[in-house]
C-alpha cells in the first residue's frame, strides 16, 4: 500500500460511517490533506455509505461488506466505494431534485445524489463484476 492509499472495509452498520469518517480525517490530516478536501470526502462518504446500508440490500439478501479505498496524486484525491448490493446508479437512477421548490412541494429523493455532485469535482458509477462501484474526485492545490 502506497504512504497516500488507504483501504476500508466497512461492514453493512449504520454505526460505520463514523468509524471510517474519523479514520479518513486522521489519515488525512497526517498526510497533510487539505481540511476543505477531507470535510467534502467525509460527507459525501456518509451520505453513499448511509444510502447503501440502508437501501442496498433488501431484506432477502446477505448483507455484504463495503470497500472503501482512498488515494492522492498531485492535487487530486481519488475514492473508490464498492459494494455487493443491488445495481444501482445514483447519478442516473435518480432524478435532479428542483432546489427552487419549496419544502412542502418538492418531490421525496435526489438531494443526497445532489449534495455529493456539490461536494466532488468528479463522481460516476459503474458495475463491475457484479459491484457496484463509485469513484469520486476531489482536487486540492496541496
Amino acid at each position: 500500500m502506497s504512504l497516500n492509499q488507504l483501504n476500508l472495509t466497512l461492514e453493512c452498520d449504520p454505526a460505520e460511517p463514523a468509524r471510517i469518517a474519523e479514520e479518513i480525517q486522521n489519515f488525512g490530516s497526517t498526510r497533510s490533506w487539505p481540511d476543505q478536501a477531507i470535510f467534502n470526502i467525509n460527507l459525501a462518504l456518509d451520505e453513499l455509505v448511509t444510502n447503501v446500508i440502508l437501501y442496498g440490500f433488501p431484506a432477502d439478501m446477505e448483507k455484504k461488506d463495503i470497500n472503501i479505498r482512498l488515494s492522492k496524486k498531485d492535487d487530486e484525491i481519488r475514492v473508490i466505494m464498492e459494494d455487493e448490493g443491488v445495481e444501482f446508479d445514483p447519478f442516473v437512477e435518480v432524478s435532479e431534485p428542483s432546489i427552487d421548490d419549496s419544502v412542502e412541494t418538492r418531490q421525496i429523493g435526489g438531494l443526497g445524489v445532489f449534495f455529493v455532485k456539490s461536494l466532488t469535482d468528479d463522481a460516476w458509477y459503474e458495475r463491475i463484476d457484479n459491484k457496484n462501484r463509485i469513484t469520486l474526485v476531489v482536487r486540492s492545490n496541496a
